[in-house]
């Protein structure tokens, strides 16, 4: 898929790749639907890069504490694997407020006051 440049954004996270079909997201916005991707940075600088015209939001936790204690409470991650997230987690943070292609950031503490910051956000970009 990378070699046929069907991926809208693709990178590698804890060893692992990940990535986003280009075809979906240009079909459904063609079609006038919203695309809300759940990405990493390095794919958000990807996507900013070939639709600059996308809404680009990165979503903070509160605190570092509140990031550990959440990945704690899902119990779907082995603790290396906790470890390892928490230990990128800073320096992605860093990326993502250097890059320049976030412009908006918002803190994910109340997930009702989160989701509504983020549909005030779409629908004053797209009006």
């Amino acid at each position: 898929m990378v070699e046929r440049d069907e991926l809208l954004e693709y990178a590698q996270y804890l060893g692992h790749w990940y990535g986003t079909p280009r075809a979906p997201v240009t079909e459904a916005l063609a079609a006038g639907q919203v695309m809300i991707m759940e990405i990493d940075y390095q794919g958000g600088v990807q996507v900013a890069r070939r639709m600059p015209e996308s809404i680009r939001i990165f979503v903070l936790p509160p605190t570092m504490e509140t990031l550990k204690a959440r990945l704690e409470g899902r119990k779907t991650e082995s603790e290396e694997l906790q470890r390892q997230r928490l230990a990128k987690a800073d320096g992605e943070i860093a990326a993502a407020q250097a890059s320049g292609c976030y412009p908006y950031f918002i803190t994910n503490d109340i997930l009702e006051d989160s989701v509504q910051r983020v549909l005030e956000i779409i629908d004053q970009e797209t009006r």
